[in-house]
This record gives structure tokens, C-alpha cells and sequence, in this order.
């Protein structure tokens, strides 16, 4: 029931489970233990494990389950996706000012050919001046 344990006897480990010795680590005895497991659910890292191993270790299958499945869809579709939305903000907004800096560069390019076109005209000019002769 658990009205009547607390949050560290509903998770604890079990020694009956063969999961690999790393997984003695992934506990919730403590809450750095309880980050670092929830932590390792959401990379994915054999999550399947670690839920094995507190749903085996509780009695009361539903509330492990309910537990798990709430924490790995909140992490999944949630966590995430806001930190993709992040690394995509952060990308866009480079690419932004990159596409800004090069937009500033080709203007100060084009205004570079428009002062040379407008030497070479007078260039042009002063020749045809001298050339022909404007006092007649």
C-alpha cells in the first residue's frame, strides 16, 4: 500500500534480479542515486532494466508502472522535444546572423562596384572631354 511505505521502500533493490553489475548503481536509496537513474531512463540506456528491476522489487506492480511509463512519456515527448526546440532555436538564429553578416558584406561589395563604375564613367568622360572639342 502506499499510504504506507515512503518513496525509498517502494524503490529499493533487489538482489534477486540479474541485470548486470553497473545496474547496482541506478537506485532511488538517495536522491543523487534517484537523479542518476532517471537521468540514465532518459538517455534510454537500457531503460527496460531498471524497470524491471522496481517493478520486480515492489508489490504493488500498478504504482511502479504508472510511475515509469508517467516519467519515461514526460521525458520522452516533453524533455526532449524542448531541448531539441532549444538546439534548433540556438541553430536558427546563427544561421540568421551568418545570412545578416553575408547580406552586410555583398552590399558593401556592391556599393565597392558602384563607387569603380562610377570612376570608370568619369574616367570615360574626362577621355571623350579631351577628345572632342567644346569650343565651336
Amino acid at each position: 500500500k502506499i499510504n504506507s511505505k515512503t518513496f525509498n521502500e517502494l524503490f529499493e533493490y533487489n538482489d534477486d534480479v540479474e541485470i548486470g553489475g553497473d545496474y547496482i548503481w541506478l537506485n532511488f536509496n538517495d536522491y543523487a542515486g534517484s537523479l542518476i537513474t532517471l537521468f540514465s531512463m532518459q538517455l534510454f540506456n537500457n531503460w527496460q532494466f531498471i524497470w524491471e528491476q522496481f517493478n520486480f522489487t515492489n508489490e504493488d506492480k500498478a504504482v511502479t508502472n504508472l510511475y515509469f511509463l508517467s516519467f519515461m512519456v514526460m521525458a520522452t515527448y516533453v524533455l526532449i522535444n524542448i531541448l531539441m526546440a532549444f538546439v534548433i532555436d540556438v541553430f536558427t538564429s546563427i544561421e540568421d546572423a551568418h545570412n545578416k553578416e553575408r547580406a552586410q558584406k555583398r552590399s558593401v561589395i556592391d556599393f565597392g562596384k558602384s563607387v569603380q563604375t562610377i570612376k570608370d564613367r568619369w574616367a570615360r568622360y574626362q577621355e571623350l572631354k579631351d577628345k572632342v572639342d567644346f569650343t565651336q
